[in-house]
């Protein structure tokens, strides 16, 4: 008589092999979930960055990108005219930094009014912008710079601190 179908022996191999596999492959997960955490934070960043430059030649108002360290997040915001602007409104949302993701350092300019903590970078109608950077970095302390150009508003990234 021929039977197919496994035995109870080989399931439980099967099952223990799995097991030390799946062992083997989650700690790998942890790093790889961060590192795409503070890299999609670095390209969120970098995005309304650009948006803020783009809306400042548009629409002839001063656009900045207000980043709070202390509570992690920034947000877009417009500026009441071309020069010297002296209120701010928000301009697209807020977006906060996924956990386990943090401004490590940010040298852009204080707010006028703010507190250490608040900082911005400010993009001008005429292709200018506040010049400084920002370092953001994960749990496992991977970091990438951003930094921003005054005379040409220009913007990079790289992986590493400055």
């Amino acid at each position: 008589m021929k039977r197919s179908g496994l035995t109870v022996i080989e399931m439980i191999i099967t099952l223990a092999i799995v097991a030390i596999l799946a062992v083997m492959v989650v700690p790998n997960l942890g790093g790889w979930i961060q590192h795409y955490r503070v890299k999609g934070s670095v390209r969120e960043i970098v995005s309304q960055m650009e948006l803020a430059k783009i809306k400042a030649l548009k629409h002839n108002r001063e656009y900045r990108l207000y980043v709070n360290t202390l509570d992690g997040f920034f947000r877009l915001e417009r500026g009441n005219l071309s020069n010297m602007s002296s209120q701010w409104n928000d301009d697209g949302g807020t977006f906060r930094l996924p956990r386990h993701v943090s401004f490590e350092k940010v040298t852009f300019p204080k707010t006028l009014v703010g507190e250490d903590h608040e900082r911005a970078v400010q993009f001008n109608p005429h292709g200018t912008a506040g010049s400084g950077s920002m370092v953001l970095t994960s749990l496992r302390s991977e970091k990438y710079t951003i930094t921003v150009s005054n005379a040409t508003g220009k913007i990079n990234t790289r992986r590493g601190a400055e």
